[in-house]
């Protein structure tokens, strides 16, 4: 037996293949068969040229799907071309190629070690189950091809469906561009291939007109010449045309619209430049100059900025400083405060004197009961001032060492700085320090100086940018 020009019997082809091969493949009244179905398609679907689809070109991504002989499923990816023509509104024809590397599409164990091209080109006929001018298109496909392994030709007749979507248009030099997904089994016509599974996805694109229409029949008369009159050869007669001298547009009543903003040049008071109707063609006025068109700016006749719609920045506090640079933007102040109020010379003093009333127990950073009423009087000054800060300076006398006298300072404003807080003062509004004896007011050799310079020392100022 002779199998692709080897024979079984002189050793060619192992003992295995060749049982394999001598197995009944199609014969060749079937594949005639199938090949007159395929022709009667064709010949009676290529009538009609009414609606025809486009001539499309496609590049896909594959897999072939093959059962080894050990039984396992193997998909083998690929690549190929596609050539489609329309036949009728519905019916296409197709010419395909893949190319693609494998190593198991035949049934034999005989066991290749490394991949092998093959190639897989077929003719088929798919049938779209909707028409043309849809988004959409599932379809139906069948025919039939040939494959290449190694020394091996093989013949398949093929079932499949798909589905073809419009992705673009007017993608380049194409008219349009479609997604196109294909999913087919191929049934083996010999005995040198496998029944397998392609499947495919890739973009395809016209490369022909959309549509073939059929032409419809005219029935030539004798007319009789009329003379029309154009003299600016626009298409308008001279009757009907508004600007009989100079060539324009019929939809302007033969006008021109020089800059194509809609508005015909004979009403366009900015002709050569592209505006709006509502403005006579002009484009959108920006009053004040500032870069920011009245329609979209709230002080069209000041100019302002972007961010506060075209209006200037505001001064809610009518000081003369703006928002932007004002720390006190709800209450007038001094330029030199950034725009806060100086701190009122009895508040000053209400202050300061509370700080008089303010006692520790000696030795420790405990408040004597009689201070919370000075404390509250403090509290109450900062509520009714949001824009004053406080600043709590702890001293001590020179009794014990340096370092106790600072701790023991620093805590004490500590703990005026704890029930400020817990009063409802926010915390960002008070700085605190301790210095110990540092900044003594009175002589520490004596007994009436040290009971001086223990103190605290509160502070008030208002808010200022650093």
């Amino acid at each position: 037996m002779t199998v692709d020009g080897r024979k079984c019997s002189s050793g060619h082809l192992p003992t295995v293949n060749c049982q394999l091969l001598k197995s009944k493949p199609l014969d060749m009244k079937n594949r005639l068969l199938l090949l007159c179905l395929l022709l009667t398609l064709y010949t009676s679907y290529s009538q009609d040229k009414t609606f025809i689809h486009p001539t499309t070109g496609q590049i896909f991504f594959s897999g072939s799907q093959f059962r080894t002989p050990a039984r396992n499923l193997k998909i083998f990816p690929g690549f190929g071309l596609s050539y489609t023509k329309g036949l009728q509104p519905q019916l296409d024809w197709s010419g395909t190629i893949n190319f693609s590397m494998a190593d198991s599409v035949m049934k034999l164990k005989e066991g290749y070690n490394a991949k092998q091209p093959l190639i897989e080109a077929d003719f088929t006929f798919r049938y779209r189950l909707l028409q043309p001018s849809q988004v959409f298109q599932p379809y139906v496909t069948t025919g039939l091809g040939l494959s290449a392994f190694k020394t091996y030709l093989g013949e398949y007749f093929l079932l499949g469906t798909g589905l073809q979507m419009k992705a673009f248009e007017k993608a380049g030099m194409m008219d349009k561009v479609y997604l196109v997904v294909n999913i087919q089994r191929r049934f083996r016509l010999t005995n040198t291939l496998s029944n397998h599974n392609m499947y495919t996805v890739g973009l395809a694109g016209n490369i022909g007109k959309l549509i073939k229409e059929r032409p419809i029949p005219t029935i030539e008369l004798n007319p009789i010449p009329v003379v029309v009159m154009d003299r600016d050869h626009d298409g308008v007669v001279d009757s009907v045309d508004a600007c009989p001298d100079v060539a324009g547009l019929s939809a302007y009543g033969g006008c021109p619209d020089t800059d194509q903003d809609g508005v015909p040049d004979q009403l366009d008071k900015c002709p050569t430049t592209i505006g709006l109707a509502k403005y006579n063609g002009c484009p959108i006025p920006d009053s004040d100059g500032d870069g920011i068109n009245d329609e979209d700016d709230k002080c069209p006749l000041t100019a302002g900025l972007l961010k506060y719609h075209g209006c200037p920045i505001p001064d809610s506090d009518g000081d003369g400083i703006n928002d932007e640079e004002d720390s006190c933007v709800n209450e007038a102040g001094l330029a030199e405060l950034h725009g806060c109020p100086p701190v009122k010379e009895e508040v000053k003093a209400a202050v300061e004197m509370a700080a008089q009333d303010i006692l520790f127990k000696l030795g420790s950073f405990e408040l004597l009961p009689s201070s919370y009423q000075a404390l509250d009087e403090v509290v109450k000054i900062l509520a009714e001032n949001p824009d004053y800060l406080l600043d709590i300076e702890g001293h001590s006398d020179s009794i014990g060492s340096a370092r106790i006298n600072k701790l023991l300072s620093a805590r004490r404003a500590a703990t005026i700085f704890d029930y400020l807080v817990s009063k409802g003062i926010q915390a960002d509004r008070i700085l605190t320090i301790g210095y110990g004896s540092e900044k003594p007011i009175a002589d520490n050799s004596t007994e009436e100086g040290r009971s001086k310079n223990r103190r605290v020392e509160l502070k008030i100022r208002s808010r200022q940018i650093e």
